[in-house]
């Protein structure tokens, strides 16, 4: 916790105090008090209290309870990212369990990804969601297949002719991450992980 009297920082002469000078006679304040706020051991916010009528200073006690109070807030808001992390983890898990139980519902490669990209497409709130099959015996990609528009003001590119150039940018940065890489694969009527 740190306390501020501005009157005696107004009096001083180091640079560094010329803009703590400026904002405390933009706001005519007297004292003031900042009390840090740490998330995960970084400063996430302060809790500012000012006193513009008068000098305050706070007692022993004071200062005590707003340093528990900001580490009880600290906390809180590490709380709260643990359940919005948490939150998004079971959000995902439901929609991988989606995503295998579209992969059992069929053996038909077309049916599964036209069903992959949709759900794809509403779960990221995509504009656009679809599969670029590529055919490792040509070494090239297809044109796009499956394809899921959020909106009918978005254009379809279902028939372009893939630039390989810039798609051969993608396979190289995925041979780069293939440790861990899992792709889903699919051949004719098919489907494998591998």
């Amino acid at each position: 916790v740190s306390i501020f009297d501005y009157e005696k920082i107004r009096k001083e002469t180091d640079e560094k105090y010329k803009g703590v000078t400026k904002y405390a006679d933009l706001f005519d304040l007297k004292t003031g008090i900042g009390v840090p706020i740490f998330q995960w051991n970084k400063l996430k916010a302060v809790l500012a209290i000012a006193y513009v009528k008068e000098k305050v200073f706070p007692s022993k006690d004071d200062l005590e309870f707003l340093r528990i109070l900001g580490r009880q807030t600290g906390m809180a808001f590490n709380q709260i990212q643990l359940y919005q992390d948490t939150r998004k983890i079971a959000e995902r898990e439901t929609t991988l369990r989606k995503l295998v139980e579209l992969l059992r519902s069929s053996l038909d490669s077309a049916e599964i990804k036209s069903k992959i990209t949709l759900e794809i497409g509403k779960i990221f709130n995509a504009d656009r969601c679809y599969f670029r099959t590529y055919d490792s015996s040509i070494g090239k990609f297809l044109p796009p297949e499956s394809e899921y528009l959020a909106s009918p003001d978005i254009e379809r590119i279902k028939m372009d002719v893939p630039d390989q150039e810039a798609l051969s940018l993608f396979m190289d940065e995925i041979k780069r991450q293939q440790k861990g890489f899992y792709p889903i694969i699919f051949d004719e009527n098919t489907v494998k992980g591998t």
